[in-house]
């Protein structure tokens, strides 16, 4: 069975670490371990000790691993960590991820804000009914916080974007995105989904990084079939 580093090695081509450790971001082993991992706790945050929770894991991974307490920590219970790694590259923002659970194939181009990519445009292969679009996006995702506008009664291209504003809004529009995904709505650009005739759906920040975190224990299921990956309680937003 693997340790905790030999599951940060596997995962160290999809959440490209070398480039989050160079930012200064975690994308890899938080606490390090020799223990064998049968057992992997996902979970957004470590919340307050005592963790007693931790104790039932041989190696945990948080998103937010920010405030831990090595010294109240279960003894020999490893951790990894992947930030800003999973919300860009597996969490709803410039990635395939989502859409490509979703079947949707995603343009070149992705959506920008201040020159960085923060999104995607993503291409259903057939047009479809939209509200029958967006059921798909909340059975996938596990649920909705909210919705926002009508939108046409079909779409053929889906938005799927790490934030929210009037002009992101009317970029995803000019490019057929007529459903715009993503994590909360924001209030500057509510007047923009109505102006433009949209769609947009808010599946809540922390759904959609507790998306990604299954992903990438999908991933290590992949390599280690006898891991056992379990959701390791709500911490987190």
């Amino acid at each position: 069975m693997p340790t905790v580093h030999d599951l940060a090695d596997h995962l160290a081509g999809p959440l490209d670490r070398a480039r989050y450790h160079a930012e200064g971001d975690p994308a890899g082993v938080w606490l390090a371990s020799d223990r064998e991992v049968c057992r992997l706790g996902l979970r957004l945050d470590p919340g307050r000790p005592p963790y007693d929770w931790a104790a039932a894991f041989d190696a945990v991974l948080l998103h937010r691993p920010f405030g831990l307490w090595p010294a109240r920590w279960p003894d020999g219970v490893g951790v990894l960590a992947a930030h800003g790694a999973l919300d860009d590259r597996f969490a709803i923002g410039p990635n395939s991820e989502v859409p490509a659970a979703l079947g949707l194939d995603v343009d070149a181009e992705p959506l920008r804000r201040d020159g960085a990519a923060i999104g995607v445009v993503a291409r259903l292969p057939e047009a479809a009914r939209l509200g029958d679009v967006a059921g798909r996006v909340e059975a996938e995702l596990g649920g909705l916080k909210a919705r926002l506008g009508d939108g046409p009664k079909t779409v053929e291209a889906v938005a799927f974007v790490g934030a929210m504003t009037a002009e992101l809004v009317e970029d995803a529009a000019a490019r057929g995105a007529l459903l715009y995904v993503t994590g909360q709505i924001r209030g500057p650009a509510i007047e923009a989904v109505h102006r433009c005739g949209i769609r947009a759906l808010a599946v809540g920040q922390g759904r959609a990084e507790a998306w990604g975190l299954r992903r990438l224990g999908a991933l290590v299921r992949e390599r280690w079939p006898g891991v056992e990956v379990v959701a390791a309680g709500r911490a987190g937003r």
